[in-house]
């Protein structure tokens, strides 16, 4: 799951719970979670899981948000591409008349999607 640092172990000990978490190949949270069963802690199984869990709802949810925002940021890019037409249609219409001194241009390209 990218972006995500990956739970390494969960931990517990009086009733306290410890997910560790390592980015860096796990080799320093596999040492941690040595180290906290040589000092008495337990694994927990069930926290690794709430864990894995919170960490896929996660994921969706992300990915979620950014498919709305690309749809979005789309529909946002539409828009502008079609005032672009309309206000180069306008200036055209403008550049015309008996005062210009040009003539129309062609409508420049407009935005690309980002998706």
């Amino acid at each position: 799951m990218q972006g995500l640092v990956p739970a390494v172990c969960a931990m517990q000990k009086s009733g306290v719970v410890v997910v560790v978490r390592d980015a860096n190949a796990q080799i320093y949270g596999q040492s941690l979670c040595s180290s906290l069963l040589q000092n008495g802690w337990a694994e927990d199984a069930q926290a690794a899981r709430t864990a894995q869990e919170q960490d896929q709802q996660t994921v969706q949810t992300v990915q979620t948000v950014q498919t709305v925002q690309t749809v979005q940021t789309d529909e946002t890019i539409d828009d502008l591409n079609a005032i672009l037409k309309t206000a180069c249609s306008i200036a055209n219409t403008l550049g015309t008349a008996e005062c210009a001194d040009s003539g129309p241009g062609e409508v420049p390209e407009g935005l690309s999607h980002i998706s």
